[in-house]
C-alpha cells in the first residue's frame, strides 16, 4: 500500500468507513499485488489484477496500487494517491 495513503487513512479515521487492503508480498508481479486470502471479503478478489481486469477487461498496463474500488459502480475510482486523500 501507498504510504501516503495509508497515513490519510489513520489521520482521518476512516476505520470502519472505507475498507483498507493491504498487499500481500512486497513485490510487484505480473499479476500485481496479492490480497491476503480471505481479505476481500465482498469482491474475492485475489490480486490486482484481478481489480484491474474487472473495471476494464482490456486494460494492459501495469496492476499498481493504491486503487479506490467504488463497490456501486463496480470500478476502480482512482489509483492516484493525491487523489484518493
Amino acid at each position: 500500500m501507498n504510504s501516503r495513503t495509508w497515513l490519510y487513512y489513520q489521520l482521518k479515521g476512516l476505520e470502519g468507513v472505507v475498507t483498507l487492503i493491504n498487499a500481500g508480498r512486497p513485490d510487484l508481479t505480473a499479476t500485481g499485488w496479492d490480497i491476503p486470502e480471505g481479505v476481500d471479503h465482498v469482491n474475492g478478489f485475489k490480486n490486482t489484477k484481478e481489480i484491474y481486469l474487472k473495471a476494464n477487461p482490456d486494460y494492459k498496463n501495469r496492476y499498481t496500487v493504491p486503487i479506490l474500488w467504488d463497490q456501486k459502480l463496480q470500478t476502480i475510482g482512482s489509483r492516484f494517491s493525491p487523489r484518493i486523500c
